[in-house]
């Protein structure tokens, strides 16, 4: 009876797929941290069209206070076009819609009117998700990735022979390097862009962050080491270590730098993402460990938001 050799290994193009694969599946419980932020923080504008014998001199409603904490009054506002009389309520925090209907639907009864009809128009723009609630964003975001990471790296990957991994002091010396070489290369590619008549953006929220101080140094911790560690537990950690050890060399680094700049977003600035996780890739490789990764990005990261603060303040 022959004896049974040791399992074969994936071909490489089957491992790219398994990749892909295993990231895109990320996006699944994202979108739905998303999409659930934005339904339970958003804010709303609330119309209610009241009945046509409405009588013609009407008192504002006194609405029970929302946010969070529930110490601001909402605005209220009468409009009255072809006949048609609405109360409209501008902006109201998701969790407040409803008692701010019951209210609204009270008060017309004690008008000797009605509400007819109620539209509501759902306003759940990134800056301000992040403004208000950037805690709870990014604990949640950083929370999934590193639970997934984690597991399809215990799942997935092999680890590197300790003879080949660097010191750790040494690797995180050289991961605070590669975050200032990544941040120069940015700079270059910066420039390219702006020759070429590209213009590179920074995102939304990110503007609205440097201009508030107070969220900002709330955020700091989250923005400067939880996430980009989060970050690095998939990107480096899972997706370029399982491409170099199962598919092309030249794959780990384009594939991984790639998903990585697609992930923050940013048209823009796809181009500086890319340079950026080509570094980071280089660092993790170089050293065999992650660490180095992680102490890059977090570098680059802090970089980007202290000269961005001193840009804002200048300004």
């Amino acid at each position: 009876m022959r004896a049974a050799g040791p399992p074969s290994e994936p071909r490489p193009f089957v491992s790219l797929l398994e990749a892909l694969a295993t990231v895109l599946l990320l996006l699944v419980p994202v979108s739905f941290l998303v999409f659930g932020l934005q339904a339970a923080y958003g804010t709303s504008r609330l119309t209610f069209e009241l009945a046509p014998d409405a009588p013609a001199e009407l008192a504002l409603p006194r609405l029970p206070p929302v946010g969070e904490p529930q110490t601001r009054t909402p605005e209220v506002r009468l409009e009255r076009a072809d006949d048609v009389v609405r109360l409209v309520v501008p902006e109201v925090p998701a969790p407040d819609v409803d008692p701010v209907t019951d209210r609204v639907r009270a008060w017309a009864r004690e008008a000797g009117t009605e509400v007819t009809d109620r539209s509501i128009a759902t306003d759940t723009d990134l800056e301000a998700l992040v403004l208000r609630h950037g805690t709870r964003m990014f604990a949640l975001q950083a929370g999934i990735l590193l639970v997934y990471g984690a597991v399809v790296i215990r799942l997935r990957v092999r680890g590197a022979p300790r003879e080949r991994r660097s010191r750790l002091p040494v690797a995180i010396l050289l991961g605070c390097a590669a975050g200032c070489v990544a941040f120069f290369c940015t700079a270059i590619v910066g420039v390219v862009q702006t020759l070429l008549g590209v213009s590179v953006e920074e995102q939304a929220w990110v503007l609205e962050l440097l201009g508030d101080r107070g969220a900002l140094i709330r955020l700091l911790p989250w923005l400067v080491v939880v996430v980009p560690a989060a970050e690095e537990v998939l990107f480096r950690g899972y997706l370029f270590r399982f491409l170099l050890q199962r598919s092309w060399t030249a794959a780990a680094y384009l594939v991984s730098a790639g998903l990585f700049s697609l992930a923050h977003w940013n048209p823009s600035g796809v181009a500086l993402y890319f340079v950026v996780g080509l570094v980071f890739a280089a660092v993790c490789h170089w050293t065999s460990r992650l660490s180095a990764a992680v102490a890059a990005h977090v570098t680059y990261n802090g970089i980007v938001i202290l000269l961005g603060m001193l840009r804002t303040a200048v300004s």
